[in-house]
């Protein structure tokens, strides 16, 4: 699955603290074949506004790195949230599109279900009817520190990082 947010509204000078990626499971269930886990990863597609074939093949199919840790979104339905760890985080693109993915364990493990049988999951799309279950990103962020600070004694020299003050 491929999830593409426009987060062009985070400046460029701030500083992501935390983020977390949630998508509304509508349906869960099947027969055996174990649990599913849902891996976050980071996406390519060549459009930020719609999907081709090649998109598809262009996911690393083996072992990519994962943004954040696995859960089943098969224990209920609602909502799942995925907490971005450090690599995750520096996924999210400033000033544009932030392109994230959901796959199974077994598909970025590249193993074989331990027994023949039929797990799924669904999730609701941005494309669904209203916005009330659209999958969601929400990033935490704060304008850097700044290097500037006011001299506490006048007539003293005072020197930053980044300028030299002098008080009178």
């Amino acid at each position: 699955a491929f999830f593409l947010f426009n987060t062009a509204s985070i400046p460029d000078t701030d500083n992501i603290t935390s983020a977390t990626f949630s998508a509304n499971t509508n349906d869960t269930g099947g027969s055996t074949g174990g649990t599913l886990y849902g891996a976050l990863i980071q996406t390519s597609p060549a459009s930020d506004t719609a999907l081709a074939v090649g998109d598809f093949d262009a996911l690393t199919v083996n072992s990519p790195t994962e943004g954040a840790t696995r859960i089943n979104p098969n224990a209920s339905t609602g909502y799942k949230d995925w907490t971005l760890n450090a690599t995750g985080l520096s996924w999210i693109i400033k000033n544009g599109i932030t392109k994230l993915g959901l796959r199974v364990d077994y598909d970025v493990d590249n193993t074989t279900p331990t027994s023949i049988g039929r797990r799924y999951w669904g999730m609701s799309a941005a494309d669904t009817t209203g916005t009330a279950n659209d999958p969601k990103l929400v990033v935490e962020h704060a304008a850097a520190a700044s290097t500037e600070t006011t001299p506490s004694h006048p007539e003293q020299d005072r020197e930053t990082a980044t300028r030299r003050y002098r008080d009178w």
